[in-house]
């Protein structure tokens, strides 16, 4: 999870990890602001956000790896699949030629076409039975080819450099064209969509462009958002969002 987050944003991707590691607390408050379209890709641990969160605005969701729980899987696909999804959403499971983990992925699909054909009436009973973890390691070790040709790091690296990274940065820009920042016109201090929106949720009424601006710089000093912003900057905006 580390290492793909770092990739991204090295890449100029505005991603945010939520792992385990992430606080619970904090989890929250950066899931809310990945809704608002604050982060453009959101890198997540399957134990830590498979439960009690709603993704409806994406439409895609890359599985790097699964988890030997069909549940979990389950769970975490739905927090993106939801039944007020906007939009049709892509799924993509990454499996690796040859390994335990083709197989997992079988036994995945088997067991989601049976769920989707009971919740279809078409299916009134489906039949539960527990993976048998000797027989699956018994497929995988028969799977196994040693002398499989393999990708070389040296060429993922170059690859990286020359075609992955240019198309990732790009693809920032293109998000940002739709979910632009917004921005103080003197100092160039970004202030998030969901910073904005919480600034306004805090003032009855429709706010002043001095209210909005104590309550954004309000905002930044209790999270102690870097870099600073003065409040003659956070002025200028909120007089800037106000028009």
């Amino acid at each position: 999870s580390h290492t793909l987050a770092d990739r991204l944003r090295e890449a100029g991707v505005t991603a945010v990890l939520l792992d385990g590691e992430t606080p619970a607390n904090q989890r929250g408050d950066l899931a809310a602001r990945f809704k608002t379209h604050e982060f453009s890709v959101m890198v997540a641990g399957i134990a830590a956000m498979a439960e009690g969160h709603s993704f409806e605005h994406c439409g895609r969701l890359i599985l790097p790896s699964l988890s030997w729980a069909f549940d979990e899987n389950e769970q975490f696909t739905h927090r993106v699949w939801r039944i007020n999804s906007p939009k049709e959403v892509k799924i993509y499971p990454i499996t690796m030629a040859g390994s335990v983990d083709m197989r997992l992925a079988e036994l995945f699909m088997e067991k989601g076409d049976s769920a989707a054909l009971a919740l279809d009436g078409r299916l009134f009973t489906d039949k539960q039975e527990e993976v048998n973890l000797d027989a699956l390691l018994a497929d995988a070790v028969r799977a196994f080819k040693k002398d499989a040709a393999t990708i070389d790091e040296q060429s993922i690296e170059a690859k990286w450099e020359k075609s992955l990274k240019p198309r990732l940065r790009g693809s920032e820009e293109r998000f940002r064209e739709w979910h632009p920042p917004i921005i103080a016109a003197t100092d160039g201090t970004v202030t998030s969509p969901s910073e904005m929106q919480s600034a306004v949720d805090a003032i009855e009424n429709t706010p002043s462009p001095t209210q909005l601006a104590v309550e954004i710089h309000r905002a930044r000093a209790r999270r102690k958002a870097a870099p600073a912003m003065d409040l003659d900057a956070a002025k200028r905006l909120a007089r800037r969002w106000h028009r």
